[in-house]
């Protein structure tokens, strides 16, 4: 994600205001990932998908920890969390493109 050009990567490169076009707040990878409200539909899913295809205490630990579940999406853990993450990313991505 640090190559897609989040508004952090942006504001850092300054050629923008590091603002996410969806909702405005400041656009970090923790706000893309985990907290943009133009992409909670699409997180439901993407969460609900892991949840169906993991042990229930090992999502209380993923789900309970912002940061450690942003580390499972990006981390190459295994297939679960990679394919529901990039597709979640992809569907994200492209509401993000034609905002």
């Amino acid at each position: 994600t640090g190559t897609l050009g989040l508004g952090e990567a942006l504001a850092r490169q300054s050629r923008g205001t590091g603002s996410c076009p969806i909702c405005g707040e400041f656009e970090s990878i923790n706000h893309f990932i985990l907290n943009c409200p133009g992409y909670s539909t699409l997180r439901s899913t993407m969460f609900r998908n892991i949840k169906s295809r993991i042990d229930s205490s090992q999502f209380s630990d993923f789900i309970s920890n912002p940061q450690f579940a942003v580390l499972c999406l990006l981390g190459d853990h295994d297939n679960i969390f990679n394919n529901y993450f990039l597709k979640f990313l992809d569907n994200a991505w492209s509401v993000r493109n034609n905002a």
